[in-house]
């Protein structure tokens, strides 16, 4: 079953009509779960409506436990929001169980010479760093991603993932998990994407990338040296304080001292 939000049927920010009439109209779903539409695996319990009641709320949940929870960005809406993802991916995280939020980005993003983005042939005043280490951000949380280029690919995403996708994790035991969810477009920069975690930004995520060890200068290595709070007490770069330890430590959902193990490969002879 496919629940779509009101919001997503208007002519202003409308999915393809093959998705809408797929779907059933779900009043309350984006005010609820910080999604605009859901893929359930599930053929019932009928949702009418979504809301705090206990009764809706049971019934929505076990659709978004054995579902994928969609968050829809398209071209200039997606740099709009980009303050926001933090909070939205909070949002839907609280209802996911299976399945992590997944963001689902529309339209063709390019960088121009002055580092800015170019949004579907057009140019913006956004920052391509801003760009990059949001999507990285959202990963780096959890979440999925997808990037379509054309609104009329949403339906062939759609129904690869109500049709194949969730029937796999439903009769998986584990819970899906984002492999290599760092996807840094500029070899150069790849620290770029530090500055979306929190208490970073760009001036500290250049000092952190100039700081560690050569052989530690990947987007891996990085999370693996934030994510250990033994390191407070050993000497740190400028402005790594504790507290900033401690935060990313909690924004990785990191329990305890779990941190972050790089596990590389073993050329074979």
């Amino acid at each position: 079953m496919i629940f779509i939000d009101p919001s997503e049927t208007t002519k202003q920010s409308k999915l393809p009509e093959a998705v809408v009439r797929a779907g059933y109209t779900l009043s309350g779903l984006e005010r609820m779960t910080g999604a605009d539409f859901l893929i359930s695996a599930l053929d019932s319990p009928k949702l009418t409506k979504a809301s705090p009641a206990p009764i809706h709320r049971i019934k929505l949940q076990k659709h978004t436990n054995s579902g994928l929870l969609v968050q829809r960005k398209d071209g200039n809406d997606l740099l709009a929001s980009i303050p926001k993802l933090r909070e939205i991916y909070a949002r839907m995280s609280d209802w996911v169980d299976l399945v992590p939020p997944w963001l689902l980005v529309v339209g063709e993003f390019k960088r121009d010479r002055r580092g800015k983005v170019i949004v579907n042939g057009r140019a913006t005043k956004w920052n391509w760093s801003s760009y990059v280490g949001a999507l990285d951000g959202w990963q780096l949380a959890g979440g999925g991603l997808t990037s379509l280029p054309k609104t009329k690919d949403i339906m062939g995403w759609v129904d690869g993932w109500h049709n194949e996708k969730l029937a796999r994790v439903i009769k998986s035991p584990e819970r899906v998990v984002i492999h290599q969810p760092v996807q840094v477009t500029l070899k150069d920069d790849w620290w770029v994407f530090l500055s979306a975690l929190p208490e970073i930004g760009p001036e500290k995520a250049r000092r952190l990338a100039d700081w560690l060890p050569a052989a530690w200068q990947t987007p891996a290595f990085a999370l693996h040296y934030l994510s250990d709070l033994d390191n407070i007490h050993h000497p740190r770069p400028k402005g790594f304080g504790p507290g900033t330890f401690h935060k990313i430590h909690e924004f990785l959902r990191l329990g305890g001292h779990e941190i972050i193990v790089v596990k590389t490969k073993e050329k074979q002879t």
